[in-house]
């Protein structure tokens, strides 16, 4: 099966999220139904190939709530989840990193992705960046 490959921005001139294809030589160009869309470089995301449990397709950047209440953020980089940390050798942690998307929480720890069914989406850093804060 070949993975969907996605990505969202928010236009830079509309303020409204646009999905589709990033134009790879330019960032800052979405191509959405055959048009040009000029969006805002730091908002763009791909997908994830995942859906919440609402069926809602899952986006770097997209902040989501488990069942038990957790909020994560949806990343795409270089990480080490905390599961693998209680088990290397700190000297050799760099050599056990992952490429992929992974959720991190807002202490800074890092995740496999959980389970799609687990969680839903309940925004996404851009709009809602107040829904990761720690609540007091």
């Amino acid at each position: 099966m070949i993975r969907e490959i996605k990505f969202r921005g928010k236009g830079k001139y509309s303020g409204i999220w646009v999905f589709g294809d990033y134009g790879h030589n330019d960032v800052r160009v979405m191509i959405c139904d055959d048009f040009l869309h000029d969006v805002i470089p730091e908002t763009v995301g791909q997908y994830t190939g995942l859906k919440d449990k609402n069926r809602m397709k899952v986006f770097e950047g997209d902040i989501v709530k488990t069942k038990y209440g957790t909020t994560f953020e949806v990343c795409f980089g270089l990480y080490l989840p905390i599961s693998l940390k209680e088990y290397l050798d700190p000297y050799v942690v760099v050599e056990q990193k992952i490429v992929g998307f992974y959720a991190k929480d807002f202490f800074g720890e890092e995740f496999v992705l959980p389970n799609s069914k687990a969680y839903e989406v309940i925004g996404n850093v851009h709009d809602n960046p107040e829904l990761l804060e720690v609540e007091k």
